[in-house]
């Protein structure tokens, strides 16, 4: 084939791979030559004599083949001119292929789905700074995303991550190895990891955490959790001759958190009789809040407010009507806390707790110049609201607890009911200091986290 490419004036410019010219079978399309998908020729056999690996350039002229003629084998280049006549068939001797190696260490044996796992790689010292190798961990595109792609080597090394998809797909755990290759096709493989530990995060997914100490927390998200929901109740207000207000409820989905990293849980304190009650939130007041109730003592009586995805307002205490006033109802998931009123108090609604009762007799007697605490509510998702607690003609009664949380008290000797936990503002007496109050419901925080898990009562009990 080298001897006779090209058009007549051309021939005897170059020469076989033995040097003589051997004269050959007639052959023809069907027993001699091989052509490809593109139709170009791709092997031609003549007899013994058989040429392979045939390059063309962009007209279709061939540029390269290997001529093989018994045990001999050699390369021949062609060159053209202008009109596409051979010049020149000159013997191209190639070069042997350089490999490289690669040591691949994973930076750990084990990785959470979703979370990126460092692969480090050291080369051989053949290995030119900037020179790109290509990396695959399997083609299973349902495990990764991607599942391979290319590094630099600089120093004689490089790195890259390597992140399995959190599939939500109970699928147990699952191994894998991490192969290096020298070609952009990976034909060249030059190194493979160790087998590594794919954890499925699926398995374990569901959790919960309360906070109810008043105070500034730090929570970190555990591994494989990428997405919480949370509920915030305000610290419940304190009393004085009026009854205190109620913390607000604010629950939010579906908020984005990173394995590993910590966020600021804020519980409000209980109001005293210098203070309200205090505010509760996660991360900030801005992604979900629930402001604590007004201690009546300090300021007035008016419940919190919330912010977040849904929630409730907290329920206002109920006006000194001859001193004794009752304490307001938590706020609820889907409505507000019952207000208290200076007869009954009034119901909750979506959850939230009912209010207490405000004393309704101008009586003297001290003991009797008192008010009922509010109801508080509950953690665990919506449930029912809390009743208002009944009218009394001495003293108040306490409101019902909303979506199970804790009922108001009813007053006491000389003192004012206490509210429930969790919010619930307390009773007020015939001291407007609010030195004989009862003690307001705790703020509280709980985060939960899980595949189907939502507020306001999507399993969000305590799994």
């Amino acid at each position: 084939m080298g001897r006779f490419v090209g058009l007549g004036p051309n021939r005897g410019k170059g020469s076989g791979g033995s040097g003589t010219i051997i004269e050959t079978t007639v052959y023809d399309r069907n027993t001699g030559i091989t052509t490809d998908s593109n139709n170009n020729v791709g092997i031609v056999t003549l007899g013994d004599n058989v040429y392979s690996e045939i390059l063309y350039n962009n007209v279709g002229l061939v540029t390269y083949y290997k001529e093989t003629i018994g045990s001999d084998e050699k390369y021949w280049e062609l060159s053209y001119d202008s009109v596409g006549l051979v010049t020149s068939i000159v013997e191209h001797v190639p070069q042997p292929p350089v490999y490289y190696t690669a040591t691949v260490t994973p930076a750990a044996s084990s990785v959470d789905e979703g979370t990126a796992l460092t692969i480090n790689v050291s080369t051989s010292n053949n290995v030119p700074d900037g020179t790109s190798l290509y990396w695959q961990t399997g083609s299973n595109t349902d495990d990764w995303d991607p599942y391979f792609g290319s590094f630099t080597v600089n120093s004689l090394s490089g790195s890259f991550t390597v992140t399995p998809k959190e599939d939500g797909v109970t699928e147990g755990t699952e191994t894998f190895t991490v192969k290096i290759y020298q070609d952009v096709s990976r034909t060249m493989e030059i190194g493979e990891s160790t087998s590594i530990t794919i954890n499925d995060t699926s398995i374990s997914q569901n959790g919960q955490v309360v906070y109810t100490s008043g105070g500034t927390h730090s929570w970190t998200a555990p591994s494989g959790v990428t997405s919480v929901c949370v509920v915030c109740v305000g610290g419940g207000g304190k009393g004085g001759g009026a009854g205190g207000g109620a913390g607000g409820l604010g629950w939010k989905n579906n908020i984005a958190v990173t394995p590993g990293q910590s966020y600021t849980v804020v519980v409000g304190d209980r109001g005293t009789t210098s203070a309200d009650g205090g505010d509760s939130y996660f991360i900030n007041s801005s992604t979900v809040w629930g402001e604590g109730g007004h201690s009546a003592p300090y300021s007035n009586s008016v419940g919190g407010g919330y912010a977040g995805d849904g929630g409730g307002n907290g329920g206002n205490g109920s006006s000194a009507t001859s001193w004794g006033g009752g304490g307001g109802g938590a706020g609820g998931y889907s409505g507000n806390g019952g207000s208290a009123n200076t007869g009954s108090g009034g119901s909750g609604s979506g959850g939230g707790g009912g209010g207490g009762a405000g004393h309704t007799n101008s009586d003297s007697n001290d003991n009797k110049r008192k008010g009922g605490g509010g109801g508080g509510v509950g953690l665990l998702g919506e449930g029912s609201s809390g009743a208002g607690a009944p009218s009394t003609t001495y003293g108040g009664d306490g409101g019902g607890g909303g979506s199970g949380g804790a009922n108001g008290n009813q007053s006491g000797t000389h003192s004012g009911g206490s509210g429930g936990n969790y919010g619930a503002g307390s009773g007020g007496t015939n001291d407007s200091s609010g030195s004989f109050s009862g003690t307001p419901g705790s703020g509280a925080v709980r985060i939960i986290w899980g595949a189907g898990r939502a507020f306001p009562s999507t399993n969000t009990g305590d799994l």
